[in-house]
């Protein structure tokens, strides 16, 4: 009966061996699934897909930054209009103290 020593290095290679192995396998699958026929009418509908993808992307960038300045326009709106119903309560306040004491 023999007894083998594992060794630490050992391991380590295998499992990188391992690692290279299956990192290959992947790129071949890859590699396939790009150039085989078989894969064209889904590879057509990723990509269809991905334009899609960014093109309502780039409608919700347009929405987002047309409800920021609308936000900020509202806010504009808002003080303007808390500056005029002051002064309109201002001119009230006068003409009746007006009326008031040329009656």
């Amino acid at each position: 009966m023999n007894i083998v020593k594992s060794d630490a290095n050992t391991k380590l290679e295998q499992i990188q061996n391992n690692r290279d192995f299956i990192s290959s396998v992947l790129d071949e699958i890859f590699i396939i699934c790009r150039e085989d026929e078989n894969f064209l009418k889904v590879r057509k509908g990723v990509e269809s897909i991905d334009f899609e993808l960014s093109t309502i992307q780039e409608k919700l960038e347009k929405q987002n930054s047309l409800i920021n300045r609308s936000e900020s326009l509202k806010k504009d709106i808002v003080t303007k209009l808390s500056i005029i119903e002051n002064e309109n309560e201002e001119m009230k306040i006068e003409l009746l103290r007006r009326l008031g004491s040329a009656i």
